[in-house]
């Protein structure tokens, strides 16, 4: 509480001063007007605006009252704004003028003259709800439920959403043409279209939903309030003497019909619009509404309304404007064509200026994305224009957005995105807490359906996201633990990421031991235990999301982070409303619906392709680059727009919405005729015209240009621009960017091809960037400090040593052949363990090997028919991803057995033993440990090993005669590794099995080690030598393409930034 004797007052905020703006004679004539219907054709930066409020201010100076005079338009902002500069422009105290948006304001007439019986108000739907109701009752239809008897054809549809988007986009279109269940299935009979009659049932059956549970949605919102205002409502009609549309072009059938009854009949209605940016068509907008308003809106003697046009530009310079008008020409104006074209002949406000627009091509799309952000970064450093006064315009939100705005963090520049560019539920920062609610809300009904739980892929991000906690190493080491319990437990150990599936979706005791690798999952296991249990006892969504969030640590990191000014401060500013918006959705469904499940909740993010989050909007306050749509860039503008990702087949989006009710095609007495190309085109030109539009004084258009056929090519809108479209593409080798002015001095301090004193010169900005430190000491570039450069450091040394020194050094065959192969493959793959053999692949190979050895033992006979029927049985626990793969593995595991068996009753050898284990000590500190396929006598007596391969890539022969596995088995022999047999090595050789040779199996011998032969000796020594020096240097070879581990290999060209 505050303290004692606190006393308040109220603190009236500066008031801005009133400038009364001087008119164009044209808008001065939309002011002066008076009677009767008008249109105001008002292009880009025209003033239209202020031209709308001066007009209202004149009403109430001359007279009327506020509440007589009624302002329209389509956004709340807009309707807010209007309001304020209306009030703060008539300098006095009055009630406040009515500006609202058109359901808004049919709203108010619900509301005052609609009431339910009882006095109750329907509840108004949002879009994301409507879309949900639609979906239960089509979920209902199609289990047989409702009148609705859609189809045979469309009955596996019924439970997709996209069906569903379809459904309620033909019911606005119905309701626009005044169409209710009745005249849409009668159009449906008269034009012998099924669909249409079942969707007319389906609309019976909506409204009787909506009426018994008193809910209305936003169609039928405009509807019913033109219903009224020929009913109770009609006073209205007296009671407004003037009344103002904004955006005109972006109405409706149904938003006309009710203008007309509101203001029809040769009353004093004006209309501002600009059919050029004319962009809602998919919404139901109708262009043609003000292409035809002068004869849908007649004056009481029956002429024509009147037309004005502004065609002073305030906004952008004579160069914007040229290239913009150049655009419009390609634009049809229908019935305006006479008197339309006088609005596209702008002329460019004395007071603008501009620089000449330019087209920018790059060759890919991450190099367009770094050269947008250079260009921002330039503009902001260079020509001083603040973040907030720059933006990004993109056709598609989904395609584009999350591609330029990783771009442009990483480049240092703060950015806005809306939250609702796009849809939550494909937010990356609220997708750790949704793959949990989906774990818990469907994870047991996909397992009764005979699916897993959850994904592979979703189960490995659970465990890195910031609910596990997890590293990359410890969930490699999870996964190594998983397959030796899978191994104990018998059989071929299965993926470590189908283990890893299965742990989170059922945690085992044994994996959750209280250590560094088991942290993550019992950590993972708690919270989804601890969430599951309160949906489980029927706890509301936004109460499951808590315990989720509240258990982590999550919320208090991204708290802490948010707090630096920093990029990553910003990013994780980001996050931290995103998750908010998730809770808002989880609260207002709660609200809407008590008893919500979190399976609602998920159904309600899945149907959300817009939703309401407000959390983003505070970025734009906080100085960042806007990206967004062209859509939501309507009614915008900035100083610098770049307008990205022109591409053929994106821009234009030549794509016809809505095939399978053909929502498009439904007319007020029929059916009217497809869409076609050329309309599409014309939109799609709308929207590039809006675009462009939105810059003050500079616009660039970016798009790529690839070499190859395949590659995206610019749009053909680029031609129509009327620049010239550059023969040659930008390639931007470096950002105006801290980092990357350092990373341009370092090229030159290192190049020795550059003068000395150029490379000195380098050196020492350098050395003045990693010297400068900030206010609390801490330096300003660090990564200009060459003691933090990769490479230059000295190797840091391992906590433990790879092999200690009172302990031999324990090798295989396989070991020292992978060794000879490439020393730093075999430690990546062999001691850190940084890879698997792919379980497919290995089981392939087990597989066989135990057949060959079934054969040798006598558990099999030497049979193809027996060794295939074993086959049979096994086949199927091998992993494979798809059914073709498995199919075309198994007829070459037949081939291999065939080729073995044939190899094997050819053989004039004695088999002594097959995986015959061998231990043998080499030197003072070598201990050599292995198997031998196969182990035989030859006539002489001599040992001869045979080792069965079934890889796809066989050594070359010349090579073998120091094969390196094969030479450390004769090795084995002859210090004794099978003592029954002899010490006297008779030679060895690889059994090719998916290899043939002229139709046999492909051998490939390796001669006898003769007692002089020391190259194997030496070869185990030296690799012995080099684990216990630990170096473990990349060796190229032909295996190289194959490797893993290419990337990061610094003999290979991608793997060039690793030093070694």
């Amino acid at each position: 509480m505050p303290p004692a004797g606190t006393t308040y007052r109220l603190v009236r905020p500066p008031v801005a001063p009133v400038v009364v703006p001087r008119l164009d004679p044209a808008q001065q004539a939309v002011v002066d007007h008076t009677d009767g219907p008008l249109l105001v054709l008002a292009g880009p930066g025209t003033g239209k605006t202020t031209t709308l409020v001066e007009a209202v201010v004149r009403r109430i100076e001359d007279g009327a009252s506020p509440e007589q005079v009624l302002v329209l338009t389509f956004s709340r902002k807009a309707a807010e704004e209007l309001r304020s500069r209306i009030t703060a422009r008539l300098d006095r105290t009055v009630e406040e003028p009515s500006a609202a948006t058109f359901h808004s304001f049919c709203y108010s007439i619900l509301r005052t003259y609609g009431v339910m019986p009882g006095g109750r108000l329907p509840r108004l739907l949002s879009g994301a709800e409507r879309e949900m109701r639609v979906r239960e009752m089509l979920r209902g239809n199609a289990k047989g439920e409702g009148k609705t008897k859609w189809p045979r054809e469309l009955l596996p549809a019924l439970t997709l959403r996209g069906f569903a988007v379809e459904v309620c986009d033909l019911l606005d279109r119905a309701r626009e043409r005044q169409l209710d269940g009745n005249g849409l299935r009668a159009l449906g009979v008269a034009a012998n279209m099924p669909v249409w009659e079942a969707a007319g049932d389906f609309f019976d059956e909506y409204l009787d939903v909506l009426e018994a549970r008193e809910e209305v949605d936003y169609a039928d919102l405009i509807s019913r309030a033109g219903a009224l205002l020929e009913g109770p409502a009609s006073p209205l009609r007296d009671r407004f003497t003037a009344v103002y549309v904004d955006e005109y072009q972006d109405t409706d059938p149904a938003q006309e019909d009710l203008l007309k009854r509101l203001a029809g009949n040769g009353r004093l209605l004006v209309a501002v619009g600009d059919p050029d940016q004319s962009i809602y068509g998919f919404r139901g907008a109708d262009v043609n509404g003000i292409l035809e308003f002068p004869d849908r809106f007649p004056r009481l003697d029956g002429d024509k309304a009147r037309v004005i046009a502004l065609n002073v530009c305030r906004r952008s310079g004579p160069e914007l404007v040229k290239v913009s008008r150049q655009v419009a020409t390609k634009i049809p104006l229908g019935g305006l064509a006479s008197v339309g074209r006088t609005h596209r002949e702008l002329e460019a406000d004395r007071s603008t200026s501009s620089t000449p627009p330019e087209i920018r091509l790059y060759p890919s799309v991450a190099a367009e994305v770094t050269g947008i952000a250079d260009l921002l970064r330039r503009a902001h450093l260079i020509d001083g224009i603040p973040w907030s006064a720059m933006a990004v315009l993109v056709r598609s939100g989904v395609r584009s957005i999350p591609t330029i705005r990783r771009a442009l963090v990483a480049a240092g520049v703060p950015v806005s995105v809306a939250a609702d560019e796009l849809p939550l539920s494909r937010d990356p920062a609220v997708a750790p807490l949704l793959q949990a609610l989906d774990l818990i809300a469907r994870g047991e009904e996909r397992q009764r359906r005979g699916e897993e739980r959850l994904t592979a892929q979703n189960a490995r991000s659970l465990l890195l996201s910031p609910l596990g906690g997890a590293s990359p190493a410890q969930l490699r080491a999870l996964g190594r633990r998983l397959r030796a319990i899978d191994r104990v437990d018998g059989g071929l150990p299965r993926p470590s990421g189908e283990l890893i599936r299965d742990a989170v979706a059922d945690p085992r005791d044994e994996v959750l031991i209280d250590d560094w690798v088991g942290a993550p999952l019992r950590r993972l296991a708690r919270l989804l235990a601890k969430a599951a249990e309160i949906a489980a006892a029927g706890g509301s969504p936004a109460e499951v999301l808590w315990a989720l969030w509240e258990g982590s640590s999550w919320g208090q990191r991204l708290s802490s982070a948010a707090a630096t000014p920093d990029i990553a401060g910003r990013a994780a500013d980001r996050d931290l409303d995103a998750v908010l918006a998730l809770f808002d959705v989880a609260s207002r469904l709660e609200d809407h619906q008590p008893r919500a499940t979190v399976g609602a909740l998920l159904e309600e993010l899945e149907a959300q392709e817009i939703p309401a989050a407000p959390y983003e909007e505070k970025a734009g306050v906080l100085g960042a680059v806007r990206l967004l749509t062209a859509h939501r860039a309507k009614g915008l503008e900035w100083e610098f727009v770049v307008v990205a990702g022109v591409q053929e087949g994106v821009w234009p989006d030549l794509r016809r919405r809505g095939s399978v009710l053909e929502a498009d095609r439904l007319g007020s007495d029929g059916p009217r005729p497809p869409t076609t190309n050329a309309r599409l085109l014309t939109d799609e030109r709308r929207l590039f015209y809006v675009a462009l539009t939105r810059a003050k004084s500079r616009l660039v258009i970016t798009a790529t240009s690839g070499t190859d056929d395949l590659a995206e090519r610019p749009s053909r809108l680029l031609d129509e621009t009327g620049l010239a479209v550059p023969e040659s593409v930008t390639t931007t080798t470096s950002i105006l960017a801290v980092a990357s002015l350092v990373a341009q001095l370092r090229r030159a301090v290192a190049d020795p091809t550059l003068d000395e004193p150029l490379r000195m010169q380098a050196a020492q900005r350098l050395a003045q960037l990693a010297d400068a430190t900030g206010e609390d000491g801490e330096p300003l570039v660090p990564v200009a400090d060459p003691r933090r450069w990769w490479g230059l450091a000295d190797p840091t040394a391992g906590g433990h040593p790879v092999r200690p020194d009172d302990l031999r050094v324990q090798l295989s065959g396989s070991a020292v052949s992978a060794f000879e192969d490439c020393p730093r493959r075999w430690f990546l793959d062999r001691e850190a363990k940084a890879t698997e053999v792919t379980s497919t692949s290995q089981g392939f190979g087990s597989v066989v090997h135990a057949l060959a050895e079934a054969v040798v033992t006598g558990d099999l006979p030497a049979d193809i028919d027996a060794m295939s029927k074993r086959l049979d049985e096994v086949w199927h626990l091998l992993p494979y991803d798809a059914k073709w793969l498995a199919d075309r593995e198994y007829l070459e595991a037949c081939e291999a057995l065939k080729r073995f068996l044939d190899w094997h009753i050819a053989n004039p050898r004695e088999c002594a033993g097959a995986e015959l284990e061998f231990t043998v000590e080499v030197g003072e500190d070598v201990t050599l440990r292995g198997r031998a396929d196969r182990v035989e006598l030859d006539d002489d007596g001599r040992v001869y090993i045979v080792d069965l391969k079934t890889g796809k890539y066989p050594p070359a022969d010349k090579h073998l005669d120091r094969e390196p596995q094969l030479g450390v088995y004769q090795l084995a022999v002859r210090e004794g590794g099978f003592p029954e047999l002899g010490t006297t090595p008779g030679g060895a050789e690889l059994l090719q099995l998916r290899k043939a040779n002229r139709g046999k199996v492909k051998v490939q011998p390796q001669r006898a080690l003769e007692r002089g032969d020391v190259w194997v000796d030496e070869l185990v020594g030296g690799v012995a030598a080099s684990i216990r020096d630990e170096e473990f240097p990349a060796r190229p070879s032909d295996y190289c393409d194959r490797c893993r581990f290419r990337t990061s290999c610094p003999s290979r060209d991608e793997g060039g930034q690793v030093v070694t």
